[in-house]
């Protein structure tokens, strides 16, 4: 089930806080290679993502994909319909299909930001669909991807425990002598993190396969990793493509590949009632030790409502 029929896209509090985290990467990647962005995303129905982005200067060309097609191949045009009235902008573009055919039809060929933002969890499909967009890439780009914590139930027996026969038909290929080590003695609690570190290095093959054949010098680098729950934990993350013959590097590490919130790369925390939030908002620069004390909650959570607070509540520290 699609995930806009049951859930209210704009009062997510921390994946507020997570787009407004990517969307000041996405400036400050545009301002380092001197371009603005085609954005391509999965906002469905809400478009906060489009929200978010747009208005920052840094966004030209407009995509959202949303599957359309039902299982037995037919076209939803109430669907369809319903997403091109919400449209924020006219000059947003759907593509009613299938993130993998959607990712064969755009070229990839002008600077790019593309949040591949998933409802389920991290599978060989998710992972094929960021290596397509590196294969295809042309251009300096971003590549967001979201996926949840949960082990998808098709990995796993009748047990509840992994199908360790079936993930190595459908991971070994990917995998190198390094990597493969990742899936030695791996429980269902540790797979999905593995399953991440193991697709890293696939990325870098493919990057390294890209170059050998189109004679460039493409990198890829990780910028940034985001931990959050909805309520289910989700983790994204922020790739970054170049030629590095053809970037300014230094400015490339010194202002995207930092990391704000390297301390703090979860930003899950307390909900907090509308009273515990004026007083915390009246007190930013009070010692977070001791209004964790005055209110009862945990200091940890104190302390990243101060660092996010103009991310959740839109307000200037």
């Amino acid at each position: 089930m699609n995930s806009y029929l049951y859930l209210d896209h704009a009062g997510k509090t921390l994946k507020r806080i997570c787009r407004r985290i990517l969307c000041r990467k996405a400036v400050a990647f545009s301002s380092c290679i001197k371009s603005k962005l085609d954005y391509i995303g999965m906002g469905s129905l809400f478009y906060e993502d489009f929200k978010e982005f747009y208005p920052s200067g840094c966004i030209e060309g407009m995509t959202s994909i949303e599957c359309m097609v039902d299982t037995e191949g037919v076209f939803d045009e109430m669907k369809y319909k319903r997403f091109m009235l919400n449209r924020p902008y006219e000059e947003i573009r759907i593509i009613p299909e299938m993130v993998c055919d959607a990712i064969k039809q755009l070229n990839f060929d002008k600077p790019f930001f593309t949040w591949l933002d998933y409802d389920c969890g991290i599978t060989r499909e998710t992972i094929e669909d960021t290596a397509e967009v590196i294969r295809r890439a042309s251009a300096p780009g971003m590549i967001v991807s979201s996926t949840g914590d949960r082990t998808a139930s098709h990995y796993l027996n009748e047990e509840r425990e992994l199908d360790m026969e079936l993930i190595h038909s459908l991971f070994d290929d990917m995998l190198d002598e390094e990597s493969g080590k990742l899936l030695e003695d791996v429980t269902r609690f540790e797979f999905t993190e593995r399953i991440r570190d193991a697709a890293a290095f696939y990325y870098q093959r493919v990057v390294a396969e890209k170059n050998e054949k189109e004679h460039r010098n493409y990198r890829l680098f990780k910028a940034e990793r985001i931990e959050h729950r909805q309520p289910l934990r989700f983790v994204t993350d922020i790739w970054v493509l170049v030629d590095a013959d053809r970037t300014d590097m230094e400015s490339l590490k010194e202002n995207v590949l930092t990391s704000e919130y390297a301390e703090r790369p979860c930003i899950d925390m307390v909900v907090l009632t509308e009273r515990e939030k004026q007083i915390i908002g009246s007190r930013l620069e009070d010692d977070p030790e001791v209004l964790a004390q005055e209110l009862a909650l945990d200091v940890d959570s104190v302390r990243k409502y101060i660092l996010f607070w103009e991310d959740f509540t839109g307000q200037k520290k």
